[in-house]
C-alpha cells in the first residue's frame, strides 16, 4: 500500500477504531479485493509489488519467491491470505492451530506511542475445518506452512486433534513450523524444548509426516540451536529455522537450508 494513502486516510480511519476492529478491517478487506480479478489488480496497482527474479531461492526444496516471509501472526484468523499472496512475500505461514490444551483466546492492543500491535503472549487458534476451507480458495502460488502449537510433550496432545491436522491440513501445505521455547526440558513450560522437539519429529515422521519442519525460535533462544547442535535437514531434523521477534520486536526473519 502506498505511503500517501495509509498515511493520509486509511491510518486516521483505523486508529479511531478498536483494536481487534482495525485489525479485521485491514485485513479482511484487502483479502475479500484478492478474491476477484479487479481486486488483484487494484492491489497490484496501489503495491507495486511485483518481484525482480533475482531474489528466487530454494529452501529444503521449496522455491521461493522471495527470502521474506509472513508469520502466522499477522492474520491470525486467515482472511486475507489472498491479499498477502500478492505482497511480495516468498513464503506464508498459515494458521496457528493450537494443540495444547486450556489456552485462552488472544487479547490484542494498540500502543500509541510505539504504533505497535501489542499481543498478550497467546496464540489465537483456528479450527482445523475452518483453515482448510481458507486454503481451499486461496489460489495462492507461494509455498504454504502451517504453524502448528504443539503442547511441551508427545504424551500431553489431543491425538484427536493431531490426527485432523495430519490428515485435513497437511495434503494441502507444504510444510510445518513447530515453536521451541526453552533449551531445559524441565523449565519448558507452553511449548517444546530443542530435545522435545526432536521426540516430536519422530513422532510426526511415525504417523507418515515427511515434509519439511521448521523450528521457530525467539531471538532469546535461537542460541540454543547451536548449543544442541540442531542440524539441519540431517538425521530426519529441522530443514530451517524462523526466528520469531514478535515478541520482542515485530520482525521477523526466515532462515533455511538452501
Amino acid at each position: 500500500m502506498p505511503d500517501w494513502s495509509y498515511q493520509t486516510v486509511f491510518r486516521p480511519v483505523l486508529f479511531r477504531m478498536p483494536c481487534e476492529l482495525a485489525r479485521d478491517v485491514a485485513l479482511g478487506v484487502p483479502g475479500r479485493l484478492a478474491r476477484s480479478a479487479p481486486g488483484r489488480r487494484l492491489i497490484e496497482l496501489l503495491g507495486h509489488m511485483a518481484l525482480d527474479p533475482k531474489l528466487a531461492l530454494t529452501v529444503a526444496g521449496l522455491s521461493l519467491d522471495s527470502p521474506i516471509g509472513v508469520g502466522a501472526g499477522i492474520d491470525t484468523r486467515n482472511v486475507a491470505i489472498p491479499a498477502l499472496a500478492r505482497f511480495g512475500f516468498g513464503v506464508l505461514e498459515v494458521g496457528p492451530v493450537d494443540l495444547r490444551q486450556g489456552q485462552r483466546p488472544q487479547r490484542i492492543k494498540l500502543d500509541q506511542a510505539s504504533e505497535s500491535v501489542i499481543t498478550d503472549g497467546t496464540s489465537q487458534s483456528c479450527s482445523t475445518s475452518e483453515l482448510r476451507k481458507r486454503l481451499a480458495t486461496a489460489g495462492v502460488d507461494q509455498p504454504l506452512l502451517l504453524r502448528v502449537m504443539l503442547p511441551v510433550s508427545p504424551e500431553q496432545v489431543d491425538q484427536t486433534a493431531l490426527r485432523e491436522v495430519v490428515d485435513e491440513l497437511l495434503p494441502i501445505v507444504d510444510g510445518l513450523t513447530i515453536c521451541i521455547e526453552h533449551d531445559d526440558s524441565a523449565t519448558a513450560t507452553s511449548s517444546p524444548s530443542v530435545p522435545l522437539a526432536f521426540a516430536w519429529l519422530d513422532q510426526l515422521r511415525g504417523q507418515g509426516v515427511f515434509k519439511p519442519f521448521f523450528g521457530v525460535f525467539t531471538p532469546g533462544t535461537i542460541e540454543q540451536a547451536a548449543i544442541h547442535q540442531l542440524e539441519l535437514d540431517d538425521d530426519h531434523q529441522f530443514a530451517g529455522l524462523i526466528v520469531d521477534g514478535s515478541r520482542h520486536t515485530p520482525t521477523r526473519t526466515l532462515q533455511g537450508a538452501a
